[in-house]
């Protein structure tokens, strides 16, 4: 996006901003034909345009370096959270823990394979029947 126009979504969004907390501190619709108050429901509907507005205005507002970090924070979120399911993704092949079993995808497509690892927990139960095993 161009720096001129950028600077112009977040001038827009500012100014929306602050126009929908003037009509909600001001109590309803600037051309509201007449009425002094607006109805719960339409205040309702300014605070979540309003709420909006401002997540965007923050958005948009935040840096390279910042957009960055939380990208990071997210990738390794998700990766701590397949983790404690029992799955390994890695873009490089697979990375499987030697003392553990696992199932490796297997595709048509050669550029998929081994791409995702589900390590099996080891129970003491035989409701898992392989093939070929009695």
């Amino acid at each position: 996006m161009e720096p001129g126009l950028f600077a112009q979504v977040i001038r827009e969004l500012r100014e929306e901003v602050e126009k929908l907390r003037a009509l909600i501190g001001g109590g309803g619709g600037g051309g509201g034909g007449g009425r002094a108050g607006g109805s719960g429901k339409e205040v309702g509907e300014l605070q979540d345009r309003l709420r909006i507005s401002e997540g965007l205005m923050t958005e948009l507002s935040k840096t390279w370096e910042q957009r960055l970090a939380d990208t990071e924070r997210i990738h390794h979120e998700r990766q701590a959270v397949l983790e404690n399911m029992g799955i390994s993704v890695q873009a490089a092949g697979i990375g499987v823990q030697v003392d553990k079993f696992y199932m490796v995808n297997l595709n048509a497509d050669p550029s998929l394979n081994e791409l995702l690892v589900c390590y099996l927990k080891v129970c003491s139960c035989n409701d898992l029947r392989l093939l070929g095993v009695p």
